[in-house]
């Protein structure tokens, strides 16, 4: 009999970033959010350890971007369990989850799994990319829960992008625009206190949680780490910024990553003008679609997503979330300990339920 060929690993940091981008890029289709670049600025945010995992075998190959995250230094846990013993992964903020080129095989999914395992993974959380749809690709790896709603804008041209605008879309940004305001866009690391100030007041006036506040290093780390995959595009009326938005792209795909604007931007609607501006740079630049993302909560008259929907009136996409438990026994080990020491019950729904 012939021996079968066992699945070969790879698992790369990010003090291997030409590699780690080399492996990214040899797969069609990939985007920004697996780049080191990317998740080099939320390594320093926070996050976690940054680790790219890469399996071949003889029908086809699988890379996975997460984030390997200590479970002894979460509140709860601190002081009760051993460092560097228990380990959970996520796919790092935005969008990801495995990119796979030929066929998953069953040996290669349990050879995964053992892999995760024994990197001392007991459960990982994938956000799964709308656009690409790779949930499709690991049947049997996740178990995928309810899908959410997220917003690309077709940027084939400039005709197509006014056309798919609701007509009240489309008023806002004539009163932006008559309103005296104009676009631009740069890189200049001036832009990053600017960005800053108008974010936090953003923040602040939304009472988002204390993760969506970042500090300088990691929006310098989007300038040095991502130099041909970033942009700020921002609006100015008088010379007054008035909105300020951080764009991302690659593999022919442009996303709407962070924004603000002011009180008197939000009253001249110029977040609707950066928007469409982008969307038209978008496609003078040979970028297929602008990314909007989704909304604030999965309920489908949530205001953000609404906005959104104002810029592609008919279309909207499926953003899935899975989970894997890759140790059951230590699951099963952090949910006790965490009821026990919290005195709660553990929302058995989620996953991981001791994060609940």
């Amino acid at each position: 009999m012939r021996e079968k060929k066992k699945t070969k690993f790879k698992l790369l940091h990010l003090d291997e970033a030409e590699a780690w981008d080399a492996l990214v890029t040899s797969f069609t289709p990939y985007d920004v959010y697996y780049l080191s670049g990317y998740v080099r600025g939320f390594q320093l945010h926070g996050d976690g350890e940054a680790e790219l995992i890469y399996a071949e075998w003889p029908q086809g190959r699988m890379l996975n971007v997460l984030f390997k995250r200590d479970i002894s230094q979460m509140a709860v846990f601190q002081g009760h369990l051993p460092k560097n013993t228990y380990f959970d992964a996520k796919t790092p903020y935005g969008y990801g989850g495995p990119l796979v080129d030929g066929a998953l095989t069953l040996e290669a999914l349990d050879a995964y799994r053992m892999f995760c395992r024994k990197q001392g993974l007991i459960c990982e959380v994938a956000l799964f990319h709308p656009q690409l749809r790779n949930w499709e690709l690991v049947p049997g790896l996740y178990q995928i829960g309810q899908a959410r709603q997220t917003v690309a804008m077709d940027t084939s041209n400039k005709e197509i992008i006014w056309q798919n605008l609701t007509s009240k879309n489309r008023n806002m940004i004539r009163k932006a625009q008559k309103n005296g305001l104009r676009t631009y866009w740069g890189r200049s690391p001036e832009l990053i206190p600017k960005f800053m100030a108008i974010y936090q007041e953003t923040m602040d006036r939304d009472s988002v949680k204390d993760y969506y506040y970042f500090d300088a290093a990691y929006y310098q780390s989007v300038l040095d780490d991502l130099p041909h995959h970033a942009l700020w595009f921002y609006t100015e009326q008088e010379d007054v910024i008035a909105s300020m938005g951080i764009f991302l792209f690659a593999d022919g795909r442009m996303h709407y990553h962070l924004s603000a604007s002011t009180m008197a931007g939000r009253r001249l609607a110029a977040t609707n003008l950066m928007l469409y501006d982008a969307a038209v740079w978008a496609s003078q630049n040979h970028l297929v679609s602008l990314h909007l993302g989704g909304g604030r909560t999965s309920a489908a008259d949530d205001s953000l997503l609404k906005f959104k929907h104002g810029f592609q009136r008919h279309d909207s996409l499926e953003f899935c979330v899975g989970t894997a438990i890759y140790d059951q026994e230590k699951y099963d080990f952090l949910t006790q300990e965490y009821e026990r020491l919290t005195g709660k019950q553990a929302n058995k729904d989620f996953v991981p339920c001791y994060r609940g």
